[in-house]
Formats: structure tokens, C-alpha cells, sequence
């Protein structure tokens, strides 16, 4: 469950002031100058309309690998619909996932929404489970994860968890991913292919636990996929004004795989 989690959340959202020179038409270079200055002059609460994930007809490809840098999948996401509800701005999402998983090739197609409500962005956790079909029978309980649009060096950010609860003959499985310790760590120039950007570094624990049941067996079984799923850490490179361009993931001291965005059409 985490493996596809960490591998949705790589794309789910495209971040960081851009300061790249990459070459790109001058309507293209008009509208991206535009849309940092609307970013840089925005209030207090920030402004939804300066993230990528909220300019219909945006494409964002990224890519994922792993520990020693070979790839694992990618993703391209197109901004398919904006829309105003009240307080907060919805943006629909068509997300053509590639992924290479015990050796297979998986491909599935999803939609989402993302959500602004001018102070923060937030990714429904329970929609995102809710897209695979090992959880269809399944119930799923989670809050979004929050990224404010107004970010400090040292700022805590509010955590997040997913609980997934699957019923079968003889075993009652729960799982429980915690983001916990989310820290804005400070500020770094991150360089992918699609350009240099500017970045807020965000670091987080996720935990996950386990629960079979209350038999002997069934507890033996939780321990071993506990002993499966350590605790990782994730570090994630994020700015208002744009989204998350790229992402860590780390077992212990240990780096288990990595995602990038390598293009980004508005």
C-alpha cells in the first residue's frame, strides 16, 4: 500500500519557484512571468490560481527511482477542470500512471482533486487509496496532507494518517500510516531536467502499523509484514507559487528511491 502511496505523492503536486532558462516559446515565457509576479504580489493567505496543479490544461510529467537511480515508473498528470465552490478552489486531475512493481509493469489511469482554499493546498489521502483496486472492498479512513501556501524555515506542519481496513474470512486487516514530524527544514535551489528551482526542503516520518486480528496466527502474520515496513522518512522539496518538483525516500540512512519532475507544459 505505501509503495503505491509514496509513488502517487512524488506527482501529486508540482512545487518551487522556477527559476529555470530552459528553452520555451515566448507565449510560454510571458504567461510563466505572469504567473510568478501574480505569486510574489499574493496576500497574506496566498493565492491559489499561482499553483501549476490549478491552471486548466497544465501537463506535469515526473518520473520515480530507485536507490541507485534506476527507474521504477512515472506519472503525467493533466489539469482537466478549475472550478470555485465556496471558499475553496477545486482542480480536477487525469493521472496516467507507469510503474515497475515486483518486476511487473503496471499502468492505470486515475482522476482526482485537489483542493485551495487561498491559505493551503490539500490532498485527500482516502481519494488516492480509494483509485486502486486491491482497496475497492475495503474502508479508508484519512485526512488530507497540508501544504501551506506560506512557508518558514523551522515551521511545523500539521500531520497526516491513512487508516485502511479490509475484511476477509478469519482475518480482520488494518494498516495505519502516520506522517508525523513534518518540518520546513529551510530553503535549497533544486535542479531537475525540467529547470532550477527554488525550494522549501520538507522532511517527515511515516510509520506503519499493522493489525491481523486477535489470533496467535494472525498476530505472527503482522509482525512479519511490520518487519517488512520500518519506518522511513520522506523528504520533499516544496514552495508556494508553484507545487513539489522532487522527492526522497529513506530507510533509515539509507535512500530506498527518489522522483523528479522532468516536464512541465502550462
Amino acid at each position: 500500500m505505501r509503495k503505491y502511496l509514496f509513488l502517487f505523492l512524488v506527482f501529486a503536486t508540482i512545487a518551487c519557484n522556477n527559476n529555470s532558462k530552459t528553452a520555451d516559446a515566448p507565449a510560454e515565457k510571458d504567461k510563466d512571468a505572469a504567473v510568478e509576479k501574480k505569486a510574489a504580489t499574493a496576500g497574506p493567505g496566498g493565492d491559489c490560481s499561482s499553483l501549476i496543479l490549478f491552471h486548466k490544461g497544465a501537463i506535469i510529467e515526473g518520473k520515480s527511482y530507485d536507490g541507485t537511480g534506476k527507474e521504477q515508473g512515472g506519472q503525467v498528470t493533466t489539469i482537466t477542470d478549475v472550478k470555485n465552490e465556496g471558499s475553496e478552489t477545486i482542480a480536477n486531475a487525469k493521472l496516467d500512471m507507469q510503474s515497475v512493481i515486483n518486476g511487473k509493469e503496471n499502468s492505470r489511469t486515475m482522476n482526482v482533486a485537489y483542493k485551495c482554499n487561498g491559505k493551503a493546498l490539500y490532498i485527500d489521502l482516502s481519494e488516492l487509496m480509494a483509485n486502486f483496486s486491491a482497496f475497492k472492498d475495503a474502508k479508508v479512513e484519512a485526512n488530507s496532507l497540508e501544504f501551506p501556501l506560506q512557508l518558514s524555515e523551522g515551521q511545523t506542519l500539521p500531520e497526516a494518517s491513512v487508516n485502511v481496513q479490509l475484511n476477509r474470512p478469519g482475518m480482520n486487516m488494518k494498516t495505519t500510516s502516520l506522517y508525523t514530524h513534518r518540518k520546513v527544514e529551510g530553503m535549497e535551489n533544486v535542479t531537475t531536467p525540467a529547470g532550477t528551482w527554488s525550494c522549501y526542503r520538507i522532511s517527515s516520518s511515516v510509520e506503519t502499523s499493522v493489525s491481523m486480528g486477535e489470533g496467535a496466527v494472525q498476530q505472527k502474520m503482522a509482525e512479519v509484514m511490520k518487519q517488512k515496513m520500518p519506518p522511513q522518512k520522506i523528504v520533499m522539496w516544496f514552495a508556494p507559487g508553484f507545487g513539489l518538483v522532487k522527492t526522497e525516500t529513506y530507510s533509515g540512512d539509507k535512500l530506498s528511491n527518489h522522483s523528479e519532475i522532468i516536464s512541465v507544459k502550462n
